[in-house]
């Protein structure tokens, strides 16, 4: 195990890698597109293209975050507590929970600190 972190400070950086780059790709984009006064029907597929790409971004990083704070923090269970109150993650066996994307590293990373 990676030196300790506070759960605050892993939940902090879940936030800055996981929701940041998804709020960027599903807002941002569009919002852009909007500023420089393109089309309204652009815009609006290019919010829908946002909304798919961001969920494939969320579906790889989440998976990463995870086994980077797994890594880190002793109490797995009291920082999927707080990541699930954060709406950082997803509860275990939660329909969205199972839209995330691991490779089997990622899967044997997970079960290693006892994760599902």
């Amino acid at each position: 195990m990676k030196q300790a972190l506070s759960i605050a400070k892993a939940i902090n950086k879940g936030h800055i890698m996981v929701n940041l780059p998804v709020f960027l790709i599903m807002v941002g984009f569009p919002s852009l597109l909007h500023l420089l006064g393109l089309d309204k029907k652009i815009v609006l597929v290019a919010a829908i293209i946002g909304v798919i790409m961001a969920w494939f971004i969320w579906s790889i990083v989440i998976t990463k975050w995870k086994i980077w704070a797994f890594e880190r923090i002793e109490n797995i269970e009291e920082l999927k507590r707080r990541a699930i109150d954060e709406k950082l993650i997803w509860p275990d066996g939660h329909i969205f929970e199972r839209t995330e994307i691991r490779s089997k590293s990622d899967k044997l990373k997970l079960e290693k600190r006892k994760y599902k």
